[in-house]
């Protein structure tokens, strides 16, 4: 099912028992909001993500009475490839029984061979759905934003909208997840959008370390940086914050723990395996040296002259890369 065919079936009366929704990220995200708030009642609501999925639990929550509540409602979310009967036999207890409501958001690389199956089988039904979401047009991300910004209170128009996606690459989750930052400071302006949606951009730290690591030129991924903020401090606390989430991702790694575990959200997939990636590339003992060397630069900015911070930030970098990484 595509996503015009699904939205008239979010208003329509009963709602639907359940819903599998796949593809895009940033739609997905939307979408499952919107199921969820399509439906009524008081629901007692379990969620199993990712390793926490574990069917017994699964089943026996949707199969409940709901003797305390409106009904129960199952929130899943898979990134591991499952067997297509684990889905069946929650699909099949869902319809069965009237309390019972499920919204599966399957993240695996095998969604489009794994969900076809299902997605065949509800055009003969009407009790659930199965939704693949396509990387949104530069015009439906626009008016995903702006709409986003509006039930923020957020006034965003369609100029705005644009820049902060090119600022995001076109990445919708990211536009998205910069609007958040936005509301904070309570308005919106090129000038604010530069500066909270460089996160992910050519310029961010995360890739400045990335060049250092590899060996490559770096001077541009710093100019960009540059071209954000001429404080040099500003800078320096952004590459601290920076190499401080890559530790704990290097320990998370070693422990056996994911990055929603320290982050306390889950990152975009393809982020979130860059810097397992970027952080797997040290090793145990520079890790102090770097920080060594980053408390002893920040300790320098504060005794130097404004006009020596950028000799002492480029002289330190160029010290990391031939040196320390």
């Amino acid at each position: 099912m595509k996503q015009w065919e699904f939205e008239p079936r979010l208003t329509r009366s009963p709602p639907l028992k359940a819903a599998i929704l796949w593809g895009d990220p940033s739609l997905v995200e939307i979408y499952a909001d919107r199921y969820l708030n399509a439906l009524r009642g008081d629901l007692s609501v379990l969620k199993l993500y990712y390793d926490e999925f574990n069917l017994n639990a699964a089943q026996a929550h949707i199969s409940s009475p709901g003797l305390f509540s409106d009904g129960n409602l199952l929130v899943a979310r898979i990134d591991k490839k499952t067997d297509a009967k684990v889905i069946s036999s929650l699909l099949e207890i869902v319809k069965k029984n009237a309390a019972s409501y499920m919204l599966f958001i399957y993240e695996a690389e095998d969604a489009k061979a794994k969900l076809a199956s299902f997605e065949r089988g509800e055009k003969g039904g009407e009790f659930y759905a199965v939704v693949r979401f396509y990387p949104p047009k530069t015009i439906e991300a626009v008016k995903t934003l702006i709409d986003a910004a509006a039930k923020k209170g957020l006034e965003l128009g369609d100029a705005q909208a644009r820049h902060l996606l090119k600022m995001n690459e076109n990445n919708l989750s990211f536009a998205l997840s910069d609007l958040s930052k936005l509301e904070i400071y309570d308005k919106t302006g090129s000038s604010l959008i530069d500066f909270v949606g460089a996160g992910y951009s050519d310029g961010d730290c995360f890739r400045l370390i990335a060049a250092l690591v590899d060996k490559r030129p770096f001077y541009g991924e710093l100019e960009s940086l540059f071209l954000r903020t001429d404080n040099e401090m500003e800078i320096l606390l952004e590459l601290i914050r920076s190499f401080r989430q890559l530790f704990s991702f290097f320990c998370a790694m070693r422990l056996g723990e994911e990055s929603r575990d320290f982050l306390g959200y889950a990152l975009p997939k393809d982020i979130d395996e860059a810097r397992k990636k970027l952080a797997s590339r040290f090793r145990r003992p520079q890790w102090v040296y770097i920080f060594e060397t980053l408390s002893a630069l920040e300790f320098s900015f504060k005794q130097s002259e404004t006009r020596e911070k950028r000799s002492l930030l480029y002289a330190a970098l160029i010290k990391f890369q031939t040196n320390i990484l």
